[in-house]
């Protein structure tokens, strides 16, 4: 019996062994062309030409990606001295917010590779935009304000994509906001500096309404919240060291609870997207981390790229990622060495 039973466990941790090999990222390219990167996003064309729109200090470099063995520079387009950039698209448009401004800017990325043309700063907010997200499926942008906590997030309608027009705010819902998803006509909103995640039915813009509050144990800065395509579950990160990735059981909006954890070597992530079975994180000094989430309670470490040495808990190292490109690739994006592209 014992026999079988050493067989048995070297059986499973093979296994296990061989199937975090098979997923394991493949560095295809790596481009580092300027300094001090931000964020990451990406854009397919109509012509299903793939681009990674990479954040910088001062602007947004957009890269031709389709062919990872020759990714490069198509466009740059200039904006303000800024520590942070967030980029998002809708249709031919591509939405940028900065935290040296108080709009977000507006440009047109229709004529990609040739050109980009930027329309104009929409927004006139009371404070700077830490970021945006942009719901595709109801066209509507959503404008971030951290640490305004009257009005932290305001909503635009893009039924114009050139000439955005606000239609509405979370304020007296929200009690502050770093970053939000939405879905389904469902808000979820990390409240930041407040200890908690608030999920607001949004599905009619012009009346959102809070359907609950979540709040973190021993919560550290809430950061990002992703959800499942089915609403059942959500991921949430804290940018504080020593603090999990947190996969939330919201099946029963009445009864939230916290499913499974996992924490990468520097013990510090920044952001969480879901998609299909898979987690995707850009965990700082850890790199690039992929999550099996097939089974919720139980998420595990499927793939990695470390692209920095050291892991300490400090924000440098792998800022953004970003898993949606058509062509199946990974795009990453690090504070100190540019954009990775990983299959």
């Amino acid at each position: 019996m014992m026999v079988r039973y050493y067989c048995i466990v070297f059986f499973v941790c093979l296994s296990t062994v061989l199937f975090a090999q098979k997923r394991n990222t493949t560095l295809l390219a790596n481009l580092n062309d300027y300094a001090n990167y931000t964020d990451i996003w990406g854009y397919t064309d109509s012509n299903g030409k793939d681009y990674a729109l990479l954040g910088l200090s001062g602007g947004v470099s957009i890269v031709d990606a389709s062919d990872p063995a020759n990714i490069s520079e198509v466009v740059f387009v200039p904006w303000l001295q800024g520590g942070w950039y967030d980029m998002k698209t809708y249709q031919n448009y591509m939405y940028v917010s900065t935290e040296s401004s108080n709009n977000f800017l507006v440009v047109d990325i229709g004529d990609l590779p040739n050109s980009a043309t930027v329309i104009g700063e929409f927004g006139n907010l009371q404070t700077d935009l830490h970021n945006n997200f942009v719901d595709t499926s109801a066209a509507i942008l959503y404008a971030i304000e951290d640490f305004n906590f009257a009005k932290p997030v305001t909503m635009f309608s893009l039924a114009d994509t050139a000439n955005p027009v606000e239609i509405g705010s979370l304020a007296g819902i929200a009690n502050d906001a770093h970053d939000v998803f939405v879905q389904n006509g469902r808000l979820y909103v990390a409240e930041g500096v407040s200890p908690t995640i608030a999920i607001i039915d949004v599905s009619d813009p012009l009346n959102p309404s809070l359907i609950e509050r979540v709040t973190v144990p021993a919560a550290g800065y809430v950061h990002n919240v992703w959800a499942t395509p089915d609403d059942s579950y959500m991921m949430t990160t804290e940018e504080t060291a020593g603090k999990s990735v947190k996969m939330w059981d919201i099946r029963d909006l009445n009864n939230i609870k916290i499913a499974s954890e996992y924490i990468g070597e520097s013990t510090l992530a920044h952001n969480a997207f879901f998609k299909g079975d898979f987690a995707y994180i850009s965990h700082y000094q850890s790199g690039a981390k992929i999550l099996d989430i097939s089974d919720p309670n139980a998420v595990i470490e499927v793939g990695n790229y470390d692209t920095i040495n050291g892991e300490q808990p400090v924000t440098f190292g792998n800022w953004g990622i970003f898993p949606y490109a058509s062509n199946g690739l990974l795009y990453a994006s690090v504070k100190a060495t540019g954009l990775y592209v990983f299959e």
